[in-house]
């Protein structure tokens, strides 16, 4: 933000000193008081004052980022942006991969499985078994040679002495299950909630840009008309200086919703946290 007004002022006092350069010409033709050139002077030197204060913010910013993140803002190339989510997106995503969201989701199936467990533990167990001998069985005994026989039957097992132990622990599996549903119904409100104020938020932002763009070409029809008649004398020249500077403070405000907006999105982008693509 601070690098477009920085551009936004340099391009104001470019033409503030090219306005300057055609009225000490019409000064020496006597076409125009000296007033005007005075007031020139004052308007080009509050801007290139606002100029050297935005540069000197925009260094100790870039110092700033350099302390903390170890590198030169310089040096990073390219512009960033982030997706624009629709608000049912950015929900879904959240709960699909967000790190704190999926946690809390194995949490919750390892308590389930947990208490199947001991659910399971606790029930009679039926077996089936089926066994292939060599021998002489039963009345075949006495017989003087062996044979090939089968064995098969049903086992029943059931635990008599762990019915208090079991509903302990499935308690237990229980209520590790309703915290770890607790906790996520929870965030997901939370977050939900977030989501749809930063959403509204947006909202606003992008139309606050939309009537600020037509301010901007208002702002360029009023100064060219401006001009013109500044020319035609029919204008006061204060009237127009306002109006070039109308320009860049429009500009300005254009760039400063486009910051806010950006950091919207880096907030949606942030609360969803999809998984990095490979």
């Amino acid at each position: 933000m601070l690098r477009a007004k920085e551009e936004n002022l340099g391009q104001l006092v470019e033409r503030l000193r090219l306005h300057r350069k055609r009225l000490e010409l019409l000064l020496k033709e006597k076409q125009i008081r000296r007033s005007d050139l005075l007031e020139t002077d004052a308007r080009l030197n509050e801007n290139l004052l606002n100029l050297e204060e935005t540069r000197e913010l925009k260094d100790q910013e870039a110092l700033r980022f350099q302390r903390l993140c170890d590198i030169s803002p310089e040096s990073i190339e390219g512009t960033p942006s982030e997706r624009e989510w629709s608000l049912q997106e950015a929900l879904s995503l959240y709960r699909e991969n967000h790190p704190l969201f999926r946690s809390l989701e194995k949490r919750r199936e390892a308590w389930q499985y947990q208490k199947r467990a001991v659910e399971g533990l606790s029930r009679p167990q039926l077996a089936l078994f089926t066994e292939l001998h060599f021998g002489k069985p039963g009345l075949n005994s006495l017989q003087n040679r062996g044979a090939l026989y089968a064995l098969g039957g049903i086992t029943l097992t059931f635990p008599l002495f762990q019915w208090n132990r079991s509903k302990r622990d499935s308690r237990i599996a229980e209520l590790g299950i309703e915290r770890t549903t607790n906790s996520l119904e929870e965030r997901a409100k939370d977050v939900e909630e977030t989501l749809r104020q930063t959403f509204r938020a947006l909202e606003s932002v992008n139309k606050r840009l939309e009537l600020t763009q037509e301010l901007v070409l208002i702002s360029r029809q009023d100064l060219l008309l401006k001009e013109r008649l500044y020319r035609e004398a029919q204008l006061p020249h204060l009237d127009y200086l306002g109006a070039l500077t109308a320009e860049e403070s429009r500009l300005s405000q254009k760039e400063a919703l486009s910051f806010l907006r950006e950091s919207l999105l880096l907030r949606i982008d942030a609360l969803v946290a999809p998984e990095p693509e490979a």
